[in-house]
This record gives C-alpha cells, sequence and structure tokens, in this order.
C-alpha cells in the first residue's frame, strides 16, 4: 500500500505578508518596467520627430539657398541676353515691315502718326516724291481725326521716303522710315524704352518751308 499524501501545509500569517509583500514588490517592478519602456518609446519619438523637423528645416533652407542662386544666376543671363534680344526684336520688327507694300506701310505710319497730333493747327506736309502719293491719302483718310492739314507738297529735296509736318507745333516726321528708326531706337542700342511718345520733333525745315496759313 502507497503512503497516504502528507496534509496541505497551513501557511503562516508572517508568511503570508511575506508572500504579499513580494508580490506587490514584483506587480510595482513591472509597472515601473512598462513605464521606462514607455518613456523610452516617447523619447525615442520625440527625438526622431526633433530630428526629422531639423532636417526638413535644413533641407528647406537649403532648398531656398539653392533657389535663391538659380534666381540671381537666371537673372544675370537674363540680363546679358536682353541687348541681344533687344536687337533680335528690332531686326524682326523691320524685316516684317519691309515684308508690306512700301506703299501701304508709308500709309498706315502717316496715318497713325497724323492721328496722334489732332491738337496741331496750321499744318503743312512737305513729302519726298515716292511717298507724295500715300502720304496724300494718309491725310485725306485721317480727316478730323487728324491736324489741320492747309498744304501738301511734293518736295524733291527730301530724302527718299521722308515726310514731314510742320505746323503751329514745329516740325515732325511722318515718313515711315524715321518712324520706324524712332519706335525701334532703343531696341537697337539694347535697352528697350516705355511706349513711343508722339513723334519727336524733326529738325526743322528751311524758314520757306515752315508753314502759316
Amino acid at each position: 500500500m502507497s503512503r497516504a499524501a502528507p496534509p496541505p501545509r497551513i501557511l503562516r500569517a508572517a508568511e503570508v505578508d511575506r508572500l504579499r509583500r513580494a508580490d506587490a514588490i514584483l506587480h510595482a517592478a513591472e509597472a515601473a518596467r512598462q513605464a521606462t519602456e514607455a518613456d523610452a518609446a516617447r523619447a525615442a519619438d520625440a527625438l526622431i520627430s526633433d530630428t526629422r523637423s531639423k532636417a526638413l528645416r535644413e533641407s528647406a533652407r537649403a532648398a531656398a539657398r539653392m533657389i535663391a542662386r538659380a534666381e540671381a544666376a537666371a537673372e544675370q543671363r537674363l540680363a546679358a541676353l536682353e541687348p541681344e534680344l533687344a536687337r533680335m526684336v528690332a531686326l524682326t520688327v523691320r524685316r516684317i515691315v519691309g515684308e508690306f507694300a512700301e506703299d501701304e506701310a508709308t500709309y498706315h505710319a502717316a496715318l497713325t502718326a497724323l492721328r496722334q497730333m489732332r491738337d496741331h493747327r496750321k499744318g503743312r506736309i512737305f513729302a519726298a516724291p515716292d511717298v507724295i502719293a500715300p502720304v496724300t491719302r494718309a491725310a485725306a483718310d485721317a480727316g478730323e481725326a487728324g491736324p489741320e492739314i492747309v498744304g501738301l507738297h511734293p518736295d524733291p529735296a527730301l530724302a527718299p521716303g521722308r515726310a514731314v509736318l510742320t505746323s503751329d507745333h514745329g516740325s515732325a516726321e511722318i515718313g515711315l522710315r524715321a518712324l520706324t528708326d524712332q519706335a525701334l531706337k532703343a531696341w537697337e542700342e539694347g535697352t528697350p524704352a516705355a511706349p513711343a511718345a508722339p513723334p519727336a520733333p524733326a529738325p526743322a525745315l528751311p524758314p520757306d518751308r515752315e508753314g502759316s496759313a
């Protein structure tokens, strides 16, 4: 026959108390471990986030510096190109003007110029023989939208293509070539200017051609 199992041992109150304290210590230690791990994880996340933010800030500053350098370089290149571009614009305009029939281009140039001189009075037009016809047509078509015209005269002394209006305001070129030269002068010098004002006064004609009514 086998021996009977010994009766269960009854713990003393002091032993039970020690076990309870040990269990409490274990629970506290586990809680402390978990809290420490959580704190460490939060610290790691904060460090990573701060590092990422710093990297982004540095990247943004670096990008801004690169953009500024690129813009400065682009501005320098554009500044160097502006004179050449201006000359190309002027050359293109001259080529386009040259593609029009000479008489038609002269007519439109004179008509535009005359309409800008509406307040001129006692006007006389002197035109080279090769442009007298289109200039005469322009003066007629300008009508009341143009200056007062009291005389229109062919003048063999004028260079081909030249036409001049004399009035109480002085004298001004209205021929295609002179107007084109005035409009493109700034471009051909490499410095585009603001939109042109009405044609500047041309050198005065001899007294016998400066008209009064």
